[in-house]
């Protein structure tokens, strides 16, 4: 494993019982309590900072009036599309299991869900679910959301860490 760094301190039996050893829902509510915790021991100055560095957390550099506009114009053309607003969120590994990104990429948060870093592997997941209905039908979904990747990317005008990206998708037999 690259990321040694990671585990430090931490002896192998722990790191087990925490990697596959507990149930999820075990898991999830022990590093519930920990954020619990390492929140309410933040300041408001601490919060403050963060949000003056923190490529994830700062506003997007795009007014919100254009993508706003921009979002009409794309779901307008793809009319013959069922437009979908998706949750933020998704099930952990909807991006690593589906589409084989690595899971360092993708914000992974501590409730067995990752922040939406690719909205088509979600709208295969809906078509699936559709599909597993009526296995005759034609499903077109589109939808127009906001993302989040965690690989670097450079450090100038017009990249970040969220993104807006518009997608249509068709399934069917």
């Amino acid at each position: 494993m690259g990321r040694n760094w990671a585990r430090a301190g931490i002896e192998e039996a722990a790191y087990t019982a925490l990697a596959s050893g507990l149930a999820a829902s075990e898991l999830w509510s022990l590093l519930l309590d920990v954020a619990e915790q390492r929140a309410g021991e933040r300041s408001a100055a601490t919060i403050q900072q963060q949000w003056d560095r923190d490529r994830f957390v700062g506003p997007a550099y795009i007014d919100q009036r254009t993508l706003h506009q921009l979002d009409g114009h794309l779901l307008a053309a793809a009319s013959a599309f069922e437009a979908l607003e998706l949750s933020p969120l998704a099930p952990l590994g909807s991006c690593s299991s589906i589409a084989l990104a690595s899971q360092n990429k993708i914000v992974s948060t501590i409730r067995g869900t990752e922040v939406v870093s690719d909205p088509t592997n979600l709208l295969a997941l809906e078509s699936a679910r559709r599909l597993r209905k009526n296995a005759g039908q034609t499903v077109k979904l589109a939808t127009s959301h906001r993302c989040v990747r965690a690989q670097a990317v450079p450090n100038v005008p017009g990249f970040a860490a969220h993104f807006r990206m518009f997608c249509i998708t068709s399934a069917g037999p």
